[in-house]
C-alpha cells in the first residue's frame, strides 16, 4: 500500500510540473538531432498497451533472474488504448479491455462400484468460460513542455461480462449411489454430496462509470512515450441474474432441478480513485 500511494503521489507531482510548465514551444518544433519531430500533431492517431508486463520481463532479463516469461496480460494489464489528436493540445480518447476464454480444471477421484475397493479413478471436470468487455471514451487536455507531457480530462465507460460453469461427473449418480465420489472444486477437497451442480449459466452484468484522469508521459523517441495515469470515477453496476442447474435423488429416482441464482433489484455504486492501466506505451503516427 506504500509503494502504491508513493508511486501515485510521484505522478501527481510530475503531472503538476509538466502541465505548470511554459507552453509557448510548439510541438512541431521538439526535434531531435535528425530533425524528427518528437510529439504528436493535429491530425495524428495513438495507439498504446500496457507497459507493466514489458518492464517486469525487462527486469527480470536484467537480474538474470530464471523467471524470464514471456509478456502476459490479465485483467489489471490488458487495456489498449487509442487516441486521436484534434490539435496538438487536445485529443479524443478510447480504452478497451476484452477477455474471452475458457478455464477447465480436471481431477481424479476414486472410481465408486468397484469390488473389492482399488485404487481405480475417474476424472472430475469443471470448466469456466468467462466473456468480458470494457469500452471507455474520453476527452483529453495537454500541457507540457518539450518531451515531459502532462495530461488530463474527462471520460465515460461501459462494461459488460458474463461468465458460465459446467460440471462433468467422472461417477454417475444413480439410486443405489445417490452420494458418488465426487471431488469438489470450490473447497479443493473429495466430497460425497447428496446434490451436485451440472451447471451454472450467469446472467449478463452490466457496470457503467464517469470520472475524471491526470497522468503524465514522456517521449523518450519520436512519437513514441511512457506514461501513466490516475483518475477518480463514479461508477454503477448491477447484480446479474443466472440459473443454476443441479442434480438430486429424489422419490427414488435422479432427477435435474433448476433454481434462480442472484437477486433481482441487487446492484453497487461506488466513488472511488483507481488507477488506470499503471504504466503505458504509446506510439504515435
Amino acid at each position: 500500500m506504500k509503494r502504491v500511494i508513493f508511486s501515485i503521489a510521484i505522478m501527481i507531482g510530475i503531472a503538476v510540473a509538466a502541465t505548470a510548465q511554459d507552453n509557448t514551444v510548439s510541438n512541431s518544433t521538439v526535434t531531435n538531432k535528425f530533425g524528427h519531430a518528437i510529439l504528436p500533431a493535429a491530425g495524428d492517431f495513438a495507439l498504446g498497451i500496457d507497459a507493466v508486463p514489458f518492464l517486469k520481463y525487462l527486469g527480470n532479463m536484467n537480474n538474470n533472474s530464471a523467471n524470464i516469461a514471456a509478456p502476459t496480460f490479465d485483467a489489471y494489464t490488458g487495456r489498449i488504448y487509442g487516441k486521436y489528436f484534434l490539435n496538438e493540445k487536445t485529443a479524443v480518447r478510447a480504452k478497451l479491455f476484452f477477455d474471452f476464454g475458457n478455464d477447465r480444471q480436471a481431477h481424479t477421484v476414486i472410481k465408486d462400484g468397484v469390488v473389492p475397493p482399488s485404487e481405480e479413478t475417474v476424472v472430475d471436470y469443471k470448466t469456466v468460460t468467462k466473456n468480458e468487455l470494457k469500452l471507455s471514451v474520453g476527452y483529453e487536455m495537454r500541457r507540457g513542455y518539450r518531451r515531459l507531457q502532462g495530461f488530463y480530462g474527462v471520460e465515460a465507460g461501459f462494461g459488460i461480462n458474463k461468465s458460465d460453469v459446467l460440471h462433468r461427473y467422472g461417477n454417475v449418480m444413480t439410486v443405489a449411489n445417490a452420494t458418488p465420489s465426487t471431488w469438489d472444486f470450490d473447497a479443493d477437497a473429495a466430497a460425497n454430496p447428496a446434490s451436485r451442480v451440472l451447471e451454472r449459466r450467469g446472467g449478463f452484468g452490466y457496470e457503467a462509470s464517469v470520472g475524471g484522469f491526470v497522468g503524465v508521459e514522456y517521449f523518450f523517441a519520436p512519437k513514441m512515450s511512457i506514461g501513466g495515469e490516475l483518475g477518480v470515477s463514479i461508477s454503477g453496476a448491477n447484480n446479474p441474474i443466472g440459473k443454476q442447474k443441479y442434480q438430486k435423488v429424489d422419490g427414488g429416482a435422479v432427477k435435474e432441478l433448476e433454481n434462480r441464482i442472484g437477486q433481482a433489484g441487487n446492484a453497487n455504486f461506488h466513488f472511488r480513485t483507481n488507477v488506470g492501466g499503471s504504466l503505458f506505451l504509446m506510439f504515435h503516427f
